[in-house]
């Protein structure tokens, strides 16, 4: 058993580690291979673990995507006896012919769409099972921090040496930001927001073993000399997370970044330890301040966010209200925003995105599984936040760290695409299931799981 946990938790490890590395994985190629890993992992995957709450949980999440599933199996079944779309009407008007009309604006799921639906709850219940043994759970959220670091690392030397080269291609876009292994600069700034939250808590619970005395200068016990180095290199890594996430120059993701560590300053002010974090926090707030000038600048010119997406946001409502129940069919927003599109979207390209993850499951799931996952995500974040204020030490912290880390991701979905990268969707969801299942344990079985691994 222990080797199938330790083999199991090194795969889910690999996903989250290394789905950034390619590009983003935005090729169905890494789709697809991720998505075998993440299989291969469930299949040997120790389902042993679980108290009543995980698998109630667990269960409901699998229910969710079934659910989600089968909805999008229905849109593309031919001749439905209602809600089928228009598009099929007119199509018959134009060339004389009679093809089968379905819900869905196409007659097939897209494979980048299928894949990516796949992946997020591959990586979920993966997650959710690496999550329900604590140890294990620490280990995934050190290496995730450490690959994360090394790729912030990656972006700061590029765009020193090379900056018009993105790994092994020539960059042509976004030149003067740093995206690391990213091609998007707001889904390379989530995920170094990601990376920069599970440094800050990683130094945050090192500082707290440490004793501190502040007069003019730090002074560190002698006895603590390993412990302080380890925390130096912990800041470091932080300072380098940090340099990339400004360096993408992207509003939204240092904005979504500010909104969950404020969330989470906010719940803790109502508990203890609240100094050592709020220091910490000032201490960003400055760094922002002083050397994300680019980013401040953005704002004040162009407003939190560009005129476009709004008409964007305007012009997809009319797509829901047309389909409101079942939507126009999975990965198909690219194909129906062209009838919608208004005046202040932008002129030339296409734009293949809603930049807003619930508006643009609402226009191709509909409504009511736009609003379930909404409900999902929501008690997801409750529960996490829940748990941390009950818990203590390394528990609290990771917790803690995890909820900065879902309503960072959270908001910047409300205002761009990260989420549908699964360069970033492997490795957010699997620290969405791991924060999932730690927010589940009861206090005595953390205790009792934490003792035993000692």
């Amino acid at each position: 058993m222990n080797r199938t946990v330790t083999v199991h938790t090194w795969l889910t490890i690999a996903a989250a580690s290394f789905a950034p590395l390619p590009y983003g994985s935005t090729d169905p190629f890494w789709i697809g291979a991720w998505v075998l890993v993440l299989a291969a992992a469930l299949a040997i995957a120790p389902l042993g673990a679980f108290n009543r709450a995980q698998e109630r949980a667990l269960c409901w999440m699998i229910c969710l995507w079934l659910t989600y599933s089968a909805i999008a199996a229905l849109q593309i079944l031919p001749n439905p006896p209602l809600l089928a779309h228009e598009a099929w009407l007119q199509a018959k008007e134009l060339l004389g012919a009679a093809p089968s009309p379905r819900i869905s604006a196409r007659d097939s799921i897209p494979l980048d769409a299928l894949g990516r639906t796949l992946l997020a709850i591959l990586a979920f219940c993966n997650g959710f099972i690496v999550g329900a043994r604590q140890q294990e759970a620490r280990r995934l959220l050190d290496w995730v921090a450490y690959a994360g670091a090394t790729v912030a690392l990656y972006a700061v030397a590029a765009e020193l040496a090379a900056p018009s080269h993105l790994l092994f291609r020539s960059k042509t876009a976004y030149l003067g930001d740093m995206t690391g292994t990213f091609v998007n600069r707001n889904t390379a700034a989530t995920f170094f927001a990601v990376i920069s939250t599970l440094w800050l808590f990683a130094i945050l619970r090192k500082a707290a073993r440490i004793h501190l005395y502040v007069g003019g200068l730090m002074l560190i016990v002698p006895q603590h000399e390993a412990a302080a180095r380890s925390l130096a290199l912990r800041i470091m890594a932080l300072s380098i997370s940090a340099i990339a996430l400004l360096g993408t120059h992207s509003r939204g993701g240092v904005l979504a970044f500010a909104f969950g560590l404020a969330t989470c300053a906010a719940i803790v002010l109502l508990e203890k330890g609240k100094t050592l974090l709020l220091a910490a926090l000032a201490a960003l707030v400055t760094i922002i301040y002083r050397h994300g000038g680019t980013i401040v600048s953005r704002v004040e010119s162009e407003g939190l966010s560009d005129g476009g997406r709004w008409t964007t946001y305007r012009s997809s409502l009319k797509l829901v209200v047309e389909h409101p129940w079942l939507g126009t069919g999975l990965g198909t927003f690219e194909d129906v925003f062209p009838m919608v599109r208004g005046n202040g979207a932008f002129t030339s390209g296409v734009w293949d995105k809603a930049h807003n993850t619930v508006v643009e499951i609402a226009v191709e799931m509909g409504l009511p599984m736009a609003a379930s996952v909404v409900i999902a995500a929501s008690w997801i974040l409750y529960s996490t936040y829940r748990a941390a204020l009950e818990s203590e030490g390394r528990r609290r912290a990771d917790l803690l760290a995890l909820s900065c880390i879902a309503v960072t991701a959270f908001a910047h979905s409300l205002m761009d695409f990260s989420m549908q990268i699964p360069g970033f969707l492997a490795p957010f969801a699997i620290l969405l299931g791991v924060a999932s299942a730690l927010s589940l344990q009861t206090k005595d079985e953390a205790v009792r799981r934490q003792k035993s691994a000692a």
